[in-house]
């Protein structure tokens, strides 16, 4: 009996470890205190996450729909990553960003706040619903509220799942 309990301790603790390292902004400072700086026009991944010359770059305290989330939109199943993906592909353009990073996350991508001339992508993302404030951070709460108030982007479809959650069940 004692030997069953150790063990399913152990798979408590293994599990719940996973799921933490396995978190999108799980976070390891990078050396020194000035941000590094990534500029250029990005390649994006997916609704939160960009190439820019060869370097994964993660939009810091966002998130956004998974890629193969669905969700409901005025009475039709849509892929919520790739609208996400997609929004935010239109929203750049082919315009360079300039993102600023002092962390790392568990998939060694630069966590960073990227601006598109002088505004905040990261909140501008959220302010249009592209995007959800990332729910282990106390920033863009505001903007997300705006969203949702507002009736735009996620908040138009019936039956958005947070990311979080999402990944958490699939």
């Amino acid at each position: 009996m004692t030997r069953l309990l150790w063990l399913v301790m152990l798979g408590g603790t293994t599990c719940l470890a996973a799921w933490f390292l396995n978190s999108p902004q799980f976070v390891e400072k990078t050396s020194g205190s000035h941000p590094v700086q990534y500029e250029g026009v990005p390649r994006i991944i997916d609704g939160d996450t960009f190439e820019i010359k060869g370097e994964r770059v993660r939009l810091a305290d966002i998130d956004t729909c998974e890629m193969g989330q669905t969700a409901t939109l005025a009475g039709s199943l849509i892929d919520c990553g790739a609208w996400a993906r997609d929004s935010i592909s239109e929203l750049i353009g082919p315009r360079k960003v300039r993102c600023e990073s002092t962390e790392r996350d568990f998939y060694d991508r630069a966590l960073a706040t990227c601006y598109l001339g002088d505004r905040d992508l990261n909140a501008t993302i959220v302010r249009n619903g592209i995007g959800f404030a990332y729910k282990r951070s106390t920033r863009y709460r505001a903007e997300e509220t705006q969203a949702r108030e507002a009736g735009r982007g996620v908040w138009l479809f019936s039956d958005v799942e947070e990311p979080s959650q999402y990944r958490r069940q699939n």
